[in-house]
């Protein structure tokens, strides 16, 4: 047995690198067809009208076709450790019973020895067994743990933000993607008072959503550093930092819940429904939210999928003037709204924004055109400033992107 046992301990230390490393290729490869299966049945419709069935057919079949080796390759694998440790028993069993009949051992003794040995023997056949479940899982497992040992956001704050208006600074303020050759901020100072509304205009990758996403920290600037009322964010407490911030994302993200608690999300037990409707009404909502099958309790589905992108826009508003705090920022809020809800939108808006420190991105320009301050950025740099008018007068970049955008109306 002692010899027997590190032999076979060897064996399977051997056998377990080849388990785990096949084992994540499973793992890869099962992740390959639920992506596959994910992105056809989301995407239906474009793979239909592009006629793209045979391709994503063949894109299915091949992740199947690699899995299904891979089983194969697991269970030979686990068959041929196996036949290896039963031979290796049945030599330890023959050398046993040819040593016994060379000492002239009694009956008796050699059957007492022979049943110990033939009990000790299933256990390290399943030794095998057990290993291989063990490498199996822990392959699954690797993902799981991946995202366990990530750390947590790092909250250092202990400073709570007092109720009231909100200034804002921004101090040299530089950010740089990991892994990013080029920073997607670069030295960007700007000071906006409590109240003011502040646009944020330039071509697409000029780092206006980067530098929003500075002041709910969910980024942590590279250089500089954002301040609220004069207080460095990162010495507030996540809590007291983000209780004072609405957003409104062009990625709209909506639960798959009732639209009250879509637009009373996080604080559903502060507002009563007329709280709710009133906002809904603000965001020009109400109307379809009262056509829904069941009101305020019509259950929106994954995502929204039950709403059209511009309601679904107009539920994240609601959300955002119901929770009526004292920073708004508004990151494309009308991106998918036709013009005549735009209208009504932008005057809903214009009112919630009273007394509020909003920050606008906005690719439409004629939207932004009473802001306070206009700032257009190009590669993360500020290269002009000012009011609208201000700007159109400069006839530089700000102006030009206002001549593009009428030309592609005007086409």
């Amino acid at each position: 047995v002692f010899i027997l046992v590190p032999i076979v301990g060897g064996i399977i230390a051997f056998v377990n690198k080849r388990f785990r490393k096949i084992s994540h290729r499973i793992q890869n490869s099962i992740s390959g067809v639920s992506e596959v299966v994910e992105e056809v049945v989301k995407g239906q419709k474009i793979v239909k009208i592009f006629k793209g069935e045979q391709d994503e057919s063949k894109r299915f079949n091949r992740h199947i076709k690699q899995n299904r080796q891979l089983q194969v390759k697991i269970v030979a694998t686990q068959e041929v450790t196996a036949s290896t440790v039963h031979l290796m028993i049945a030599v330890a069993l023959s050398i046993i019973m040819y040593l016994a009949a060379k000492s002239n051992m009694s009956p008796g003794t050699f059957m007492a020895f022979m049943t110990a040995m033939l009990a000790l023997m299933p256990s390290v056949k399943r030794l095998s067994q057990v290993f291989t479940a063990i490498q199996t899982t822990l392959a699954a497992a690797d993902s799981v743990l991946y995202v366990l040992k990530q750390q947590p956001e790092t909250d250092q704050g202990t400073e709570t933000l007092p109720p009231g208006e909100k200034s804002i600074q921004f101090n040299d303020v530089s950010f740089q993607y990991p892994g990013a050759d080029d920073r997607a901020i670069q030295g960007f100072n700007l000071n906006i008072k409590a109240g003011e509304v502040v646009a944020l205009v330039g071509a697409s990758g000029s780092g206006k959503t980067t530098l929003v996403n500075l002041l709910p920290r969910f980024y942590e600037c590279t250089s500089g550093h954002v301040a609220i009322n004069g207080i460095d964010v990162k010495n507030i407490t996540l809590d007291s930092l983000r209780s004072e911030l609405a957003m409104v994302s062009q990625d709209i993200v909506l639960f798959n819940a009732t639209v009250r608690n879509n637009i009373a999300y996080g604080c559903n037990q502060q507002f009563s429904e007329d709280d709710i409707i009133r906002a809904a009404e603000q965001a020009n909502a109400w109307s379809f939210i009262e056509e829904l099958p069941d009101g305020l309790e019509t259950m929106l589905g994954d995502n929204g999928t039950r709403l059209s992108g511009g309601q679904r826009q107009r539920i994240a508003i609601a959300r955002a003037i119901l929770k009526n705090a004292p920073i708004l920022i508004l990151d494309e809020a009308t991106s998918a709204l036709d013009t005549e809800s735009e209208k009504h939108i932008q005057s809903a808006l214009a009112t919630v924004m009273e007394n509020k420190t909003t920050l606008v991105i906005a690719h439409r320009l004629s939207t932004i055109e009473h802001a306070d301050l206009v700032v257009v950025l190009d590669h993360g740099r500020v290269v002009e400033s000012g009011n609208h008018k201000e700007l159109m007068e400069k006839k530089g970049a700000y102006a030009q992107l206002q001549k593009n955008q009428q030309l592609d109306a005007g086409s």
